[in-house]
């Protein structure tokens, strides 16, 4: 068998962007190991960020990747038990992850990217531009090509997706004991689905409101955003998409179903950028977010579901209702004023934020306690603290690769991963300490509640139906 990550192996970071440039002092300082274990690989050179590491030993290589050249570059930068991070846009995950699996290497990333060019490609049905359809081509080629036992791979395991698969699991616990329900910590998915069959819950939000604010005001025709500018669009842009729960009483008029797999999502025929739900965070209430397209939508609503002769017959909608910093929402809508047309100027916030938090969490709906969110709020000063030059956002990013990272040192033959197959405990202590604020908190709020009179709710009596969270309709 090929030996797959050791505590030993040397580290590989593939993409040193925004994140990529909050996860490496994180790894070092927490694994405790020399920047020498460590190699970079990114088309740009950055040197004042680098400058500190290459000085005690990491190896930088600038390589551009591409279809035609990953494997040499995977080849000559790895070794048999290494650990790859591949925080890249454009580069297709599964391709990546495949290399490695047959190489042993294990494997975390960030998103299922395909290459680059995917999204944009209009002789595609908007089906198979989905997460989705992204999933099923993974889970499928693993489960045909691949050993159970295998290099570890983690996929989708950043903030969200990632981090907040664990939220949601402590957040069942909370509502389970609220409910004063008696059961036993769940150990298995069937398990974990069958305790959120029992607590009643319907709905799951990934709600996100980022409120930071920059000290350079955003300039007409210049993209704002305190995390990648073309990942964003690159969602903005994909079909609206969410995880269908078996309480909903009819599909939207506008929603498509997949036909093959779980068939545990749908999907409308529109950018995300122009689908708004209304969803709730702790800090002010009820917010009208962007339906953006996300892997959890994909991988939550399937691992909760509850199955009786092949049919299902629970299961929750799961949405990420995300509502970016001002300077994001600006510059998306005038990205989509222009045709979609590149941005004249981008700039990714961090050093010059100067206020504001990331308050990222998940929001269960439905159940005995009506609402809870469980998530972390992290203001850009604690994020400072950690983490001098990043920001909130990327921060929240970095604690689930450093997380799901540690795991797959410990683990290192556990094949193909899902976030949720990941413990959630492990997971939530790793990254306790770069989430800032941790927090449960209960809620009343529906969306029937809150709704102004030119938008009512379809179904008041009702309020977690789906139409009631849709705005306008």
């Amino acid at each position: 068998m090929i030996r797959a990550a050791t505590p030993n192996g040397n580290i590989v970071i593939l993409g040193y962007g925004t994140i990529g440039q909050c996860v490496l002092p994180l790894l070092i300082d927490r694994l405790n190991r020399p920047a020498s274990d460590f190699t970079i690989i990114d088309r740009i050179d950055p040197p004042g960020m680098l400058s500190p590491f290459r000085e005690s030993g990491l190896t930088y290589r600038k390589r551009a990747v591409s279809a035609q050249n990953f494997a040499e570059v995977l080849a000559e930068a790895t070794e048999p038990g290494d650990l790859l991070l591949n925080l890249t846009m454009g580069v297709d995950s599964l391709a990546v992850a495949d290399w490695c699996h047959h190489h042993g290497v294990s494997y975390v990333d960030t998103a299922l990217e395909p290459w680059e060019g995917f999204v944009e490609d209009s002789d595609l049905p908007a089906g198979e531009r989905t997460e989705y359809a992204l999933h099923q081509r993974a889970r499928l080629h693993a489960e045909k090509t691949w050993r159970t036992d295998g290099p570890t791979a983690i996929i989708t395991h950043g903030a969200n997706p990632g981090l907040v698969s664990h939220f949601a699991k402590a957040a069942l616990i909370e509502i389970a004991k609220g409910m004063k329900l008696d059961f036993a910590a769940p150990s298995t998915r069937c398990d974990w689905a069958r305790l959120a069959q029992r607590t009643g819950t319907k709905v799951i939000h990934i709600s996100e409101r980022d409120t930071q604010v920059s000290a350079t005001p955003k300039m007409p025709g210049e993209f704002v955003n305190t995390w990648s500018i073309p990942g964003f669009v690159e969602e903005a842009m994909m079909p609206v998409e969410l995880g269908w729960g078996t309480h909903e009483r009819a599909l939207p008029d506008d929603a498509l179903e997949h036909a093959e797999g779980p068939c545990n999502t749908i999907y409308i025929d529109q950018p995300a950028a122009r689908f708004q739900m209304y969803s709730w965070v702790p800090t002010s209430g009820q917010i009208l977010g962007l339906a953006l397209p996300h892997s959890e939508n994909v991988t939550i609503s399937d691992y909760l579901t509850v199955e009786a002769d092949g049919e299902p017959t629970y299961r929750p909608t799961v949405a990420f209702v995300y509502l970016p910093c001002d300077g994001a929402f600006t510059s998306l809508h005038e990205t989509m004023m222009g045709g979609w047309q590149e941005p004249e100027a981008e700039r990714v916030i961090k050093r010059d934020v100067v206020e504001g938090q990331d308050e990222l969490g998940v929001l269960l709906l439905g159940h005995g306690l009506n609402g809870l969110w469980y998530g972390s709020q992290l203001d850009i000063h604690e994020a400072r603290r950690v983490v001098p030059h990043s920001n909130s956002t990327a921060l929240q990013v970095a604690a689930g690769v450093v997380a799901s990272s540690l795991w797959a040192l410990e683990n290192p033959n556990a094949g193909f991963c899902e976030p949720e197959d990941l413990p959630h405990d492990f997971v939530l202590e790793a990254a306790r300490p770069y989430l800032g604020r941790v927090v449960c908190e209960r809620t009343d709020w529906t969306p029937v509640d809150q709704r102004p009179f030119i938008d009512a709710p379809p179904e008041p009596k009702d309020p977690w139906q789906f139409a009631n969270f849709r705005s306008g309709t």
